[in-house]
C-alpha cells in the first residue's frame, strides 16, 4: 500500500467538517480520562472503582472509530456530538468484541510472561548464588538487595531481562496489528465478537508490514507529545490532579496536531483492505 496516498487521503477528507470531527474527538477523550480520575488515589475502594469504571469504558474508543469512517465515505454531514458517546450508548452490542479483544491480549502476554520465568529458571538459576539466596530468604530486604545486585553486576543476566522485555514489547506490537481491523468490521459489517477477531486475523496476513509503517510515520509526535506530558506532569507535580491536568492539556495539543490525521489514516487504510477483500468502494 501506498503510505503517503493513504496520509494524503486522509488530509483532503479532514478539509470537510474539521470542526465537528475535531469536537467528537476531544469529548471521547474527555471521557477516556474520567478512570484516570481514581488511578493516582490510594486504598482498595479507589482501585476498585478505577478498574469497574476502566472495564466499563472498554468501548468509549469507538466514537473515533464511527467518526472516522463517516468523514471517510464522505458522510460528514452526519457527523454529531452523539457519536462521541456510541460507546455508551450501543454499549451492549459493542462490549462483547471490546472485551474479547482486550482477553485476547492479555492472553497473549500472561502466556509469554508464563514462557519468560520457564526461562529465567532454567538460565537464571546459572547467574545465582542458590545457596545463598536460600541462607538469605528470611530477609525480603537481603533478598532485594541480592537481586539488584545481581542485575546491575550481571550483564548476561541483564541482557536477558531486556531481550525479554523487548520481546514482550515487539509480541503486544504484533497481537495489536492483527487485531486492528476488529473494529472497524464491527461498525461496517456488524460481526460477532469472535468472527471480527478471525476476520481481522484473516484480513491482516500480509498487510502487518503496511500498517506498522502507516504508524511509523506518526510516531514522532507521538513521542513529541508524550515527553510534553511528562514536563506538564513533573511541573504540576505539587497539584494532587496535576497528572490529568498534564493528560488533558497533552491530549488537546495532540488532537489539534496529528490525531485527526491519524485516525482518518487508520480508516483509509481499512478502507482500502475492505475494497480489494470485499469489493466495497468508498
Amino acid at each position: 500500500m501506498n503510505i503517503q496516498r493513504i496520509k494524503q487521503r486522509a488530509s483532503e477528507v479532514l478539509v470537510n467538517y474539521k470542526d465537528q470531527y475535531i469536537r467528537i474527538l476531544i469529548i471521547v477523550m474527555l471521557i477516556n480520562l474520567v478512570p484516570t480520575i481514581f488511578s493516582g488515589y490510594s486504598g482498595t475502594l479507589a482501585t476498585i472503582i478505577y478498574y469497574i469504571i476502566s472495564f466499563l469504558f472498554l468501548a468509549v474508543s469507538h466514537g473515533y472509530i464511527v467518526s472516522s469512517l463517516k468523514m471517510v465515505r464522505n458522510n460528514g454531514i452526519t457527523l454529531s456530538d452523539d457519536d462521541a458517546f456510541v460507546g455508551f450508548r450501543r454499549i451492549k452490542d459493542l462490549f462483547p468484541t471490546y472485551l474479547l479483544q482486550e482477553v485476547i491480549s492479555i492472553a497473549v502476554m500472561f502466556i509469554y510472561l508464563i514462557i519468560c520465568v520457564i526461562v529465567f529458571m532454567i538460565f537464571g538459576s546459572s547467574f545465582m548464588n542458590i545457596p545463598y539466596l536460600a541462607s538469605i530468604s528470611s530477609s525480603t530486604e537481603d533478598v532485594a538487595y541480592y537481586l539488584i545486585d545481581l542485575l546491575l553486576s550481571s550483564s548476561t543476566f541483564s541482557t536477558l531481562i531486556l531481550v525479554m522485555v523487548l520481546l514482550a514489547i515487539v509480541l503486544m506490537l504484533v497481537v495489536s496489528l492483527f487485531l486492528f481491523a476488529v473494529p472497524y468490521l464491527l461498525e461496517e459489517y456488524h460481526m460477532g465478537p469472535v468472527e471480527c477477531v478471525k476476520e481481522s486475523f484473516s484480513m491482516m496476513k500480509g498487510h502487518l508490514w503496511d500498517l506498522l509503517k502507516l504508524q511509523i510515520s506518526f510516531w514522532g509526535w507521538m513521542i513529541l507529545i508524550g515527553i510534553i506530558e511528562i514536563i506538564l506532569s513533573s511541573l504540576l507535580s505539587f497539584i494532587s490532579i496535576g497528572d490529568i491536568i498534564a493528560s488533558i492539556i497533552a491530549g488537546f495539543i495532540a488532537i489539534y496536531t496529528y490525531i485527526p490525521k491519524y485516525h482518518l489514516s487508520m480508516a483509509v487504510f481499512f478502507e482500502e483492505l475492505a475494497y480489494y477483500r470485499y469489493n466495497n468502494v468508498y
